[in-house]
């Protein structure tokens, strides 16, 4: 079910891992920063936080609520790759196949913390 967050600009909140001089966007459900560095494409991202349950889905729509979002399970990934999952964690590759089919924005740091994570928790990047 897509929902709206408002966004909240880099100088009215900083996030000390946050390099790039771009808006962050705070996930409605769980109050966390979100990585979104990409305003004209569906952006597929995750929380910068280092546990997640699930993938979230930017719109570049806005409305007067605030921007359009979607939180996806990590079972929309069951197609890509098997396993698509571990931990709290998607596998890398199932994310990009995904991000691919589906025509979406694959946010670069988001996929980085993923590798990273996947690295940590499982070992091995197939």
């Amino acid at each position: 079910m897509k929902q709206t967050v408002k966004r909240v600009r880099s100088e009215e909140y900083v996030w000390p891992c946050t390099e790039r001089d771009h808006a962050i966007v705070l996930s409605d459900s769980r109050h966390i920063p979100v990585e979104q560095s990409h305003d004209n494409e569906t952006t597929l991202t995750v929380e910068l936080y280092g546990k997640w349950y699930g993938l979230i889905l930017y719109y570049p729509v806005t409305g007067e609520e605030g921007e359009m979002y979607e939180e996806l399970d990590f079972g929309v990934l069951a197609d890509y790759c098997n396993p698509y999952f571990s931990d709290h964690c998607p596998n890398p590759r199932a994310v990009e196949r995904f991000a691919a089919a589906k025509g979406y924005y694959l946010d670069p740091l988001a996929y980085e913390l993923i590798v990273g994570r996947w690295e940590t928790e499982v070992g091995h990047y197939s």
